[in-house]
């Protein structure tokens, strides 16, 4: 720093000069600076019909991985009860029963 201050003291003439080189360099910068702008305004400007343009899809790739499980639902509510049976039919009747035996007397004592 202190060299371009004591170059510009020691001479008028470099003083010109480098603020001649500090003026073109600034106005190259400009100049670029505006020519990267109309780059970029020119590519938002582009339109693109996708309708033209042939796009193939590439094959698909692989599925992702599954997920955790859910949380478990809350419990259903209780079911109605069922209906009655209907009543059974009446049993069968049973066999007749056999005929007694004659009773028998016990002999007559004397």
């Amino acid at each position: 720093m202190r060299s371009v201050i004591e170059a510009l003291r020691s001479n008028p003439r470099r003083r010109h000069v480098l603020g001649a080189v500090l003026t073109i360099a600034l106005v190259a910068q400009s100049a670029v600076l505006i020519a990267q702008q109309m780059q970029i305004d020119d590519l938002q400007v582009q339109p693109v019909d996708l309708q033209q343009q042939r796009l193939l899809a590439g094959p698909s790739g692989p599925p992702g991985p599954t997920g955790p499980p859910g949380p478990i639902g809350p419990p259903g509510k209780d079911g109605t009860d069922g209906q009655d049976g209907q009543n059974g039919d009446h049993g069968r009747d049973g066999k007749d029963g056999t005929n007694g035996k004659d009773a028998v007397c016990p002999p007559a004592s004397s």
